[in-house]
């Protein structure tokens, strides 16, 4: 399905049927990434509804240059929320989609119900993060080369599990998505990639005072986790922070089982 706002068509899809989760993926990816780390959680749970969504640019959405700003793509959420979303509902964000979440709970806190978020962005500034080192903590020789040297850079720039199991579930999750999104789109994105508005101001004086889920992996070389833990949990005093060991950016693949029970328990 696509919603239409104005010229631009974000692509979405809706699974089961109960609370809304709007789940919306990181940048330079698409909504396969959070298909692939949110499905398994939903097998043996009911009353969720899951609506996965392309964000501008990515996926099957499409590309107009007027949306290449967080602002606009948060106006753009913001409008499907109002026209697709009847009550209250859930949040859940992975890295640029995290700093999206947070944007949405500063604008309509009250419908808000919690959010999860996965190694969100904090600090809008790559070189002023307090990112990991980078540091494999299993790295199968054999296995990885035999991969192309395109699907080795791809898979090595963020991976700590580096192994065919880890692989094959970026392979699926996130490749299609890198493979995909629209280049002048992007770059024009990266140069307004911050909200224009002070975002953990606002968000200190809200005091958002509901549940919230937030991952961060001890090997990050994108975020960090020092940024997410002095960032956001002083921001939300029901937050609950989760550190995990053997996990960088893409933690939802390489701690794949405390990942989905945390959030089943959450949940």
């Amino acid at each position: 399905m696509f919603y239409r706002y104005q010229e631009l068509e974000m692509h979405y899809k809706i699974y089961g049927h109960g609370t809304p989760i709007l789940m919306i993926h990181g940048l330079s990816c698409d909504m396969r990434l959070m298909v692939g780390c949110m499905k398994p959680i939903f097998k043996d749970i009911d009353g969720f509804q899951r609506i996965y969504i392309d964000l501008p640019g990515m996926g099957l959405s499409n590309a107009p240059l007027s949306f290449a700003s967080c602002d606009k793509i948060l106006e753009a959420l913001l409008a499907f929320i109002e026209d697709n979303i009847k009550g209250d509902f859930i949040l859940a964000g992975e890295s640029y989609g995290g700093y999206l979440v947070n944007g949405i709970i500063s604008i309509m806190p009250e419908r808000v119900i919690k959010a999860i978020e996965i190694c969100p962005m904090v600090v809008e500034n790559h070189d002023e993060r307090r990112k990991a080192s980078k540091n494999f903590t299993d790295f199968d020789e054999e296995f990885m080369a035999t991969l192309s040297e395109q699907n080795r850079k791809y898979f090595s720039n963020f991976a700590v599990i580096a192994n065919k199991e880890s692989f094959d579930r970026y392979a699926s999750d996130i490749i299609p998505g890198i493979k995909c999104f629209d280049k002048n789109f992007i770059y024009m994105l990266r140069k307004n990639y911050c909200f224009s508005f002070d975002l953990y101001a606002r968000l200190a004086e809200l005091k958002f005072d509901k549940p919230i889920l937030i991952f961060a992996g001890k090997q990050d070389t994108a975020v960090g986790y020092v940024d997410l833990f002095e960032g956001l949990v002083p921001l939300f005093p029901q937050a609950s922070f989760i550190l995990l060991n053997k996990a960088g950016h893409n933690l939802q693949i390489e701690q794949k089982d405390v990942f989905e029970t945390i959030i089943k328990n959450w949940l």
